[in-house]
């Protein structure tokens, strides 16, 4: 919807027409300001984070014991909290 929103933009700077952004806010269902600062060059937000989790620590650990046969995700999960803890796995 974003997309269409900065083609309709694009075309009506294209062809020196001022929006209308309440228009455009009720046709694309956004608030006017919001299309507003779409037009002024707003990209969105990131759909990436870039934090970290507890467990980054203890990827390699992870991996190995999940790669052990007829290993389950839930029986790592139960042998990580008895040998760190719930404070430091979480």
């Amino acid at each position: 919807m974003k997309n269409n929103l900065k083609g309709e933009l694009a075309v009506m700077d294209s062809l020196d027409i001022k929006p209308n952004y309440a228009a455009l806010g009720r046709k694309y269902g956004m608030d006017w300001r919001t299309v507003k600062k779409y037009h002024n060059g707003y990209e969105g937000r990131s759909d990436k984070r870039n934090k970290g989790s507890k467990l980054d620590e203890y990827r390699n650990e992870i991996k190995d014991k999940l790669a052990i046969k007829r290993i389950t995700v839930q029986g790592v999960y139960q042998f990580m909290l008895k040998k760190y803890g719930v404070n430091r796995i979480g």
